[in-house]
């Protein structure tokens, strides 16, 4: 299971004295502890959950990346945040952001489930599980129903 993989790596890179591949390890399983406590009910974290809380978590560091732009001042942080995306893009999932590709695979499923392009009810989950870049799948999904 991806979660225990994640803390066998965090306690083999304190061993070796890698403080940041333990300090970005020890953040994520600490954000899908959190994440699995959350709500009402503890949820299991099964290797779905731990991918949805990757990219999140990868998202939050290209966010810090694009805000530091190129001034010099930042330029500090803008290297280690590139050290902790180095990081975690060896965990997380590869996240579908072809327009073409994601269209291809919402046409499919629509035909073999007999739904329309606007039972997004239906669609926008299986496209979450997929991992697919939601924004475009929004687009996409605009288009099909313009055209369809």
């Amino acid at each position: 299971m991806k979660f225990e993989k994640m803390h066998e790596d965090m306690n083999a890179a304190l061993k070796n004295g890698d403080k940041l591949t333990r300090l970005v390890l020890g953040d994520v399983l600490g954000n899908i502890k959190t994440a699995a406590t959350a709500g009402k009910v503890k949820v299991d974290i099964t290797d779905d959950f731990v991918d949805n809380v990757l990219i999140k978590y990868k998202k939050g560091i290209e966010d810090q990346i694009a805000s530091c732009g190129e001034l010099p001042q930042y330029a500090k942080l803008k290297e280690e945040c590139c050290r902790k995306l180095e990081i975690i893009n060896q965990y997380v999932p590869r996240v579908i952001n072809d327009k073409n590709e994601i269209a291809q695979m919402i046409t499919q499923w629509a035909e073999k489930m007999g739904v329309s392009y606007t039972d997004k009810k239906t669609i926008m989950p299986m496209c979450k599980n997929a991992h697919m870049d939601m924004k475009i799948v929004a687009q996409v999904l605009s288009e099909l129903v313009k055209n369809g």
